[in-house]
């Protein structure tokens, strides 16, 4: 099980907050930003792909030190910034994240979820550049089950066993998001109640470092590693 990152992280991922407007030809860019409520922090994202919005998160939500900056252009999704653990060693870093469902949402409201199951997703693929010091873990979120649905109440989390450490093109089947967070052990992910993929940069003990990344090409797979669109 990984660290318990606070819950206004995982409603963030569901859309909850308003977007930014683009700041150059085809790339558009959010503030740098701590906390998912900051304004222009989410970005609404107008492609072919189940992806809905993208933006930051970071510890600044609990009182962390460290911010972010993410970017985005057609097939491509970049964050920068600095994670710091802080004087008391209690921050936990920065969440780029990709929302995966309807964006226009307020909180509170019963969400309906990305059912993966349904159109046939069994695995994600990527290219990474630039991975940071600690690496980029990835995650998926979800809500606990069909009847809860209420946001940020019913959201959990659910890590890859390692983070990527090294640039290249990765392949991720759904079975390896495989690390419930804190809060929910001994529970499994639901393809069927899926609401964000996100991509974590894990503080390290003591010490502060900038990162600058980019999650390129993502594309959602079936079974026999075909590229299922919407």
């Amino acid at each position: 099980m990984t660290r318990n990152i606070p819950r206004i992280g995982f409603a963030f991922a569901l859309g909850l907050v308003g977007a930014c407007g683009s700041e150059e030809a085809n790339e558009q860019v959010t503030p740098t930003c701590v906390s998912p409520l900051d304004p222009g922090c989410r970005i609404i994202v107008d492609e072919h792909s189940f992806v809905r919005s993208t933006g930051p998160i970071t510890d600044g939500v609990s009182g962390g030190a460290s911010i972010a900056v993410v970017r985005h252009a057609p097939g491509r999704f970049c964050m920068s910034g600095t994670v710091d653990s802080g004087a008391d060693g209690s921050g936990w870093g920065a969440i780029l994240t990709v929302g995966l469902i309807d964006r226009d949402l307020v909180a509170g409201m019963a969400i309906a979820p990305f059912d993966a199951a349904a159109v046939g997703i069994e695995k994600v693929r990527f290219s990474l550049d630039e991975p940071p010091l600690s690496g980029v873990l990835p995650r998926i979120t979800q809500i606990q089950s069909a009847e809860c649905k209420q946001v940020p109440e019913c959201l959990m989390s659910f890590d890859r066993s390692s983070a990527i450490t090294s640039p290249g093109t990765v392949t991720v089947p759904l079975t390896e998001f495989n690390r419930p967070d804190a809060d929910h052990p001994n529970t499994s992910l639901d393809r069927t109640l899926i609401t964000a993929l996100q991509f974590y940069v894990a503080s390290l003990p003591g010490m502060a470092f900038n990162f600058d990344f980019c999650v390129r090409n993502l594309a959602f797979l079936d079974a026999g590693g075909r590229e299922v669109t919407p």
